[in-house]
């Protein structure tokens, strides 16, 4: 990244942040509640993409995000609350 744009810098480090966000939700199998497997799984999946360089590997890392983010919103919100 040295002599890189200010732009690409925030850019791989935004991608960067969001798979260390993914890695320790896969790890820890919680991101808005708890994560099924398969969840885990594309949550790591995502996080590998997104940790190394490279534009497709980060849309792919991106939308991983973005399909268990959804997953979980949808089964969230049908859920009645407890208490």
């Amino acid at each position: 990244m040295l002599g890189a744009s200010v732009p690409h810098i925030v850019l791989r480090t935004a991608a960067a942040a969001l798979g260390i966000v993914m890695l320790g939700a896969g790890l820890i199998g919680y991101l808005r509640g708890p994560t099924r497997l398969w969840e885990r799984a594309l949550l790591l999946a995502g996080a590998a993409l997104l940790i190394f360089p490279g534009a497709l590997g980060d849309l792919v890392g991106a939308a991983c995000f973005v399909v268990v983010y959804a997953s979980q919103r949808a089964r969230l919100v049908r859920a009645p609350a407890r208490g």
